[in-house]
């Protein structure tokens, strides 16, 4: 879990691009494979009023919740353990579903399961960030790595690139 400081510049990157803070407030967020929780937290940070939900397994989120020990971040956090693919969350509820680091990992047919899960979990209007490594993305590159998808794109299978 050495990753939090190496992923913290692309997750201030992210918010900044997200314009978390300024344009968007008051979100609910939905946070599948949080990993160490740097994610989250930076989103929080940019957004003190965003309240995040973090799903992962037991050993990763023991990590996040060492890590978002004593920010104040930590009090927006809810946490919920389990397979990602496998999360019951309500329907129509969220805000952003982020998805960081995995896309490139899962099995297609797990992706487009994960990918369904979160349509369906997101509130009309809301979007869906995938956070990863694409084909010919050029190294440092955000607007390569970040893809956004709202829940009206997704009903029609159109993607926008934060690019």
């Amino acid at each position: 879990m050495a990753d939090v400081w190496w992923t913290t510049p692309a997750a201030i990157d992210a918010a900044q691009a997200l314009s978390l803070g300024k344009e968007r407030k008051s979100l609910k967020i939905l946070d599948l494979y949080s990993g160490s929780s740097v994610f989250a937290l930076v989103l929080l940070h940019h957004d003190p009023t965003s309240v995040a939900t973090l799903v992962d397994d037991a050993a990763r989120l023991q990590f996040a919740r060492q890590h978002a020990a004593g920010l104040a971040e930590a009090e927006n956090l809810e946490w919920l353990e389990c397979d990602p693919t496998k999360v019951q969350v309500p329907e129509d509820y969220y805000d952003l579903v982020l998805i960081s680091r995995q896309i490139h990992r899962l099995p297609p047919e797990t992706l487009d399961h994960l990918l369904a899960l979160a349509h369906r979990a997101l509130k009309r209007n809301g979007e869906v960030v995938l956070i990863d490594v694409f084909p010919g993305q050029e190294d440092g590159v955000l607007s390569r790595s970040c893809l956004l998808y709202t829940s009206d794109a997704a009903d029609e299978g159109l993607g926008v690139d934060l690019g």
